[in-house]
């Protein structure tokens, strides 16, 4: 199973991202289960990235990566967040499966 960890990134530093998603990796074991095997989609755009890249390309890339994962987990804070209200609602539309609500 390949999950897709939506969450805020706007005005967060490097450091504040990786305490979220760790903290929502913790919170897939328990709801998941420990021993169940599942992959953690790494959605981070290092190469390639256009210089004029604005918040509608990287919402265009997240999408494309979300597309193919075959669950969705909300990371706390996510409604105060327009691009994971986005992906909420492109999960919704399209039948994607939402592993947490908050």
């Amino acid at each position: 199973m390949t999950i897709f960890i939506s969450h805020p990134i706007t005005e967060l530093s490097n450091e504040e991202i990786n305490k979220i998603r760790s903290e929502a990796i913790k919170e897939i074991d328990n709801i998941i289960g420990e021993d169940n095997i599942y992959t953690i989609i790494d959605q981070r755009f290092l190469d390639n990235v256009p210089e004029d890249a604005d918040y509608v390309w990287y919402l265009a890339e997240d999408l494309k990566i979300l597309d193919k994962a075959d669950a969705v987990y909300f990371a706390k804070g996510y409604k105060k967040s327009k691009g994971c209200l986005l992906e909420y609602s492109y999960c919704n539309i399209y039948g994607k499966k939402i592993i947490n609500k908050y």
